[in-house]
């Protein structure tokens, strides 16, 4: 069935559309005209597989019973070719796609020639599979980290045509699941046969932090959407599904920091950062309480189970030094912390696998991330990409693709392409954060008024302006650069007091009192380790109830056979016995898990009220 899809869908199109009607064609002069109508270098093994199928469906027959080659069409045949679109509909669509995104850009007061809008559009679409092919990460191949011509522009017309204009976001989405299906042309033989007949075998996903918080819906939706439909997809193969216990741990880590850090981010400025997420969704202290304590609960609803490997990532050492390196030469401004998680997951990685693995259906381990500078670390330095063999750990929109070639039928959205430049969409957290800290210092060395830092926040001045700075150019974020838009944003203000304004006192206020901040981090960490504690003796006082009542119904089930002095404890009567003991547990504890889940619920807030009386003592 994937099989037939797939060459349904491209392939034989492709090849059929070139076969003439009344005469032969041998092969290289098939390729030729394949080249020349679509300019596409054919493969051969999937040509000659193309007409080795036709010729058993009796679409295709050769000139010689010894040879394929040269071959001629049959009625059949015809008659198949004509139920593919005809390429001049596909133009049409095209083109209707293109004079759409004109009149957009218009509106926007961008004016681009048509020829241009075309191009760019096609070389958008396919920058979603220049990962995939061969696997890796082509550095020739590689889509830049900041959008090019007018792409920021094409996404903003993609999110507004997902719901306004269901016909230009249909054709934007064939053309954009037609660019995946297309990339198996590029795939060696060996390959387009794993895909389009192999099945992966007992198959162990690992995930990644950041992955997780997408699945969870602690980032951006742009984000979320694919990590869900890319769970789905996986959950359909019946992959083994697991998470290590210091993966959740820096989950924690980094939802303990939100209080901290959450200071520097305003809700009304869009910030690639998880916290800026977190703050716009307007989670307090004792969310954030509840969303670590809940965590491994959360990714246990989803069948993601721990495993453990007691990894302490306050102190880990790496098992393998040159990862260290690594990971400092890729991620230099990375924290002790964080780094050691990445370490351990890279040494995990080393492990995983017996041998190399060459091709997807056959790795029996995976680790899902969505950390690009990670995922190339271990397909470039760990010898994947010299070997051609398959990474542990892969980017999770590669393996999107990899799941959906293996299936077309599975309803992806664009939202995958869009993720992969989300960022620019977005003002990127260095970039932020080095303004804001610079923001501050200037404040208090030139005595600057509330009123002209309030000016930068009206009508999103300075998200417009920071929006288009690359992680490349955050140098050039100086004190200068600072006063120049405070200076700029104070001639574009009105009197009009807007709510940005308001909110924005409060941002300022927040500058002011950044030792407060750490007063409640403090607060936070005692009230996070007194939910934690609550929760153990929770728990712990639970267990205690229910094996005091298991031997209490022991005792009374033993002593009524003892004082009836008639039955002798033979084998029949001790597994009578004992299947009584079960049966009566069975009754009495496991159908009321909601009394004893209220009863620890109960217990919870009881301790935890005694912690915060005490708390309030001090």
């Amino acid at each position: 069935m994937i099989k037939r899809m797939i060459f349904s869908k491209v392939s034989i199109p492709l090849s059929y559309s070139s076969i003439p009607n009344e005469t032969s064609i041998n092969r290289d002069d098939l390729c030729g005209e394949i080249n020349s109508k679509y300019t596409l270098n054919f493969p051969i093994h999937v040509l000659t597989k193309i007409i080795k199928n036709g010729i058993k469906r009796k679409e295709i027959t050769p000139n010689s019973d010894r040879e394929i080659w040269p071959i001629n069409i049959t009625t059949k045949g015809k008659a198949r070719k004509e139920q593919y679109i005809d390429e001049r509909d596909v133009e049409r669509e095209i083109t209707f796609l293109v004079d759409s995104i004109s009149t957009f850009f218009k509106e926007k007061d961008v004016i681009v020639e048509d020829s241009k809008l075309r191009s760019s559009l096609l070389n958008f679409i396919d920058k979603n599979t220049y990962q995939l092919i061969d696997h890796c990460f082509n550095d020739d191949e590689i889509p830049t980290a900041n959008f090019e011509d007018h792409e920021k522009l094409l996404i903003l017309f993609i999110l507004k045509i997902e719901k306004s204009k269901p016909e230009e976001y249909n054709i934007f989405k064939k053309l954009f699941l037609g660019s995946i299906i297309k990339s198996i042309l590029h795939f060696s033989e060996k390959e387009v046969e794993s895909l389009l007949s192999k099945n992966f075998k007992k198959c162990k996903i690992y995930f990644d932090a950041n992955y997780l918080f997408s699945l969870l819906n602690y980032h951006d939706k742009i984000y979320c959407t694919p990590a869900i439909e890319l769970f789905q997809m996986i959950k359909s193969y019946g992959f083994q599904l697991r998470v290590y216990d210091f993966t959740i741990s820096e989950m924690a880590h980094v939802l303990q920091s939100y209080l901290e850090r959450s200071i520097k981010y305003p809700k009304s400025i869009k910030v690639n950062s998880l916290y800026s997420h977190l703050k716009r969704a307007g989670k307090t202290r004792s969310d954030i309480i509840d969303m670590i304590a809940s965590l491994e609960d959360d990714l246990h609803k989803l069948g993601i189970i721990k495993k453990v490997t007691g990894i302490d990532l306050e102190d880990y050492q790496p098992q393998n030094f040159d990862h260290q390196s690594l990971l400092t030469q890729y991620k230099p401004h990375q924290s002790n912390y964080y780094r050691n998680h990445d370490i351990a997951l890279l040494d995990k990685a080393s492990k995983l696998r017996k041998s190399k693995v060459f091709s997807f259906e056959r790795a029996k381990y995976y680790i899902i991330t969505s950390d690009y500078k990670l995922s190339k670390i271990n397909f470039l330095e760990m010898g994947h990409k010299s070997d051609n063999s398959v990474s542990e750990i892969i980017l999770d929109r590669i393996f999107t693709n990899i799941l959906f070639l293996k299936n077309p039928k599975a309803d992806i959205s664009i939202n995958s392409i869009i993720s992969l430049y989300a960022s620019e969409l977005l003002v990127k957290r260095n970039i932020w954060e080095r303004f804001y800290d610079i923001l501050k210092i200037a404040k208090e060395k030139h005595n600057i008024p509330n009123e002209k830092i309030a000016n930068l926040f009206y009508q999103n001045f300075i998200e417009d302006q920071l929006i288009t700075i690359s992680e490349n150019d955050v140098c050039d974020i100086d004190e200068s650069f600072v006063l120049d838009k405070i200076e700029e944003a104070s001639k574009v203000v009105t009197d009009e007091i807007s709510e940005q304004q308001i909110e924005f006192a409060d941002t300022i206020a927040n500058i002011e009192k950044e030792k407060d901040g750490e007063k409640e981090k403090t607060l936070f960490d005692i009230e996070y380790k007194m939910s934690d504690e609550s929760k153990k003796y929770a728990s712990t006082e639970i267990k205690k109830l229910k094996i005091i009542l298991l031997i209490i119904l022991i005792e009374i089930i033993v002593s009524s056979f003892l004082l009836k002095d008639i039955i002798k404890f033979n084998s029949f009567s001790l597994m009578s016995l004992s299947r009584y003991i079960i049966f009566v547990f069975d009754v009495t504890i496991f159908p009321i898990k909601k009394f004893w889940d209220k009863h620890e619920n109960k217990l919870y807030h009881g301790k935890l009220l005694t912690f915060s009386q005490f708390l309030g003592h001090l």
